[in-house]
């Protein structure tokens, strides 16, 4: 069976059918308040890729407003670009019949954590809303208003996710001759309700909950509050990733809900520094693990230790107990990403270290600003715009 994206090229090299002059048609509708419609027909790319045509009406004024004779004017002035052959056929290709080939042709070549997410947000949120509708039906209003109904009750992240999605899709649509241009392209994705970031966990948090764990947690907990790995790339790593010699560690795959994949960029492919705290453990871990996969972090029955259950069963119970902030993976990550930056170094080391492809992310995301390294810049400033004013705490104390 001949794909869309074939019947599409098959269609375009059919634009160039003869083309018939038309006038169209003007006729009055409604009873109390009657208006002018126009009736015409469009070129249209068919379900077979063969070319047919389509009725078009639409409504030019109110009869009120306009006479015969201006209503027809503005017929003409709409059957221009048809009778002149700039109107491109659309294809009456469905989004869901789209989205079917989509997921063969291009979702499938996607990493695993990447292929999951996007397929999540086009079951969740893009098929419900979108199925029936023509590829080339799709306007940018219609973009913008689906997204605001949800912008007000979902964070701006999920809002960002559909839009994502959507003009991914879109976009290959495009590419392959589906439609003209992506309407979810080019606009400002409408800001949702604000949500809390994962909490970066202080130096003495960590050391209070890495005292509280037992292995194999103590040393992944103690890995990652000093390397700030991702928790597919604990959950990835292997015995053979370990390399004692060279006091090494290499990041060269993830694992994400129980499937085995690439890293998430070109720049998380790494190799790190093993910290000399971890290497006894981790020696000993690589010595005992009896995971076919060669996989570091294992449960006592051999099985791959599932960091999500980690999370839930493990880490909020802990923090709990502790009386300190509830955390994730992702928490210990954000505070290696702060301490790194409050010590000094440098931006491009902190990215080579977190895997970032984009330092923003580094600096944007997951560095906090803490409030003893806004009081101490602001103290500086002071000192130096105003030397010879009396500081009141000095006198003070």
């Amino acid at each position: 069976m001949m794909s869309l994206a074939g019947r599409a090229r098959r269609a375009g090299n059919g634009e160039n059918m003869q083309r018939r002059f038309q006038s169209g048609c003007l006729f009055k509708r409604g009873k109390r308040r009657k208006v002018w419609v126009a009736r015409w027909r469009e070129p249209q790319k068919m379900a077979d890729g063969s070319m047919g045509t389509v009725q078009r009406s639409e409504i030019v004024g109110a009869v009120a407003d306009l006479s015969k004779g201006d209503a027809q004017r503005l017929l003409v002035d709409k059957l221009a670009p048809v009778n002149s052959g700039t109107v491109r056929a659309a294809s009456v290709a469905t989004f869901k019949d789209y989205a079917v080939e989509w997921e063969t042709a291009v979702l499938s070549s996607y990493r695993t954590s990447t292929r999951k997410f996007y397929k999540t947000v086009l079951d969740r949120w893009l098929l419900p809303q979108w199925s029936e509708w023509r590829l080339a039906d799709i306007r940018l209003m219609d973009v913008r208003k689906w997204l605001s109904s949800y912008a007000a009750t979902y964070a701006t992240s999920v809002v960002k996710h559909m839009r994502a999605t959507l003009s991914k899709m879109l976009s290959d649509a495009v590419e392959t001759g589906l439609i003209d241009h992506n309407p979810a392209k080019g606009f400002r994705t409408p800001r949702g309700k604000a949500v809390k970031r994962a909490v970066a966990l202080t130096p003495e948090q960590v050391a209070v909950v890495i005292s509280r764990l037992q292995e194999p947690l103590r040393t992944a907990a103690r890995l990652v509050s000093i390397l700030g790995m991702r928790q597919s790339e604990l959950a990835g790593l292997r015995s053979f990733d370990l390399d004692f010699l060279s006091k090494a560690i290499t990041v060269s795959q993830s694992r994400y809900r129980g499937h085995t994949g690439e890293t998430k960029n070109e720049g998380s492919t790494r190799v790190l520094p093993m910290p000399a705290t971890t290497e006894a453990p981790l020696r000993m871990l690589a010595e005992t693990c009896g995971n076919p996969e060669g996989l570091l972090f294992c449960a006592p029955s051999g099985r791959p230790l599932n960091f999500d259950n980690v999370t839930r069963d493990v880490f909020r119970p802990l923090a709990d107990a502790a009386k300190i902030p509830r955390f994730t993976w992702r928490s210990f990550r954000r505070a290696v990403s702060t301490q790194m930056h409050r010590g000094g170094v440098p931006l491009k080391v902190l990215q080579g270290i977190l895997g970032h492809a984009d330092p923003q992310v580094t600096i944007g995301i997951y560095t906090e600003a803490t409030f003893e390294d806004m009081r101490a810049a602001v103290t500086g400033l002071e000192n130096e715009l105003f030397p010879s004013v009396p500081n009141l705490q000095t006198q003070l104390q």
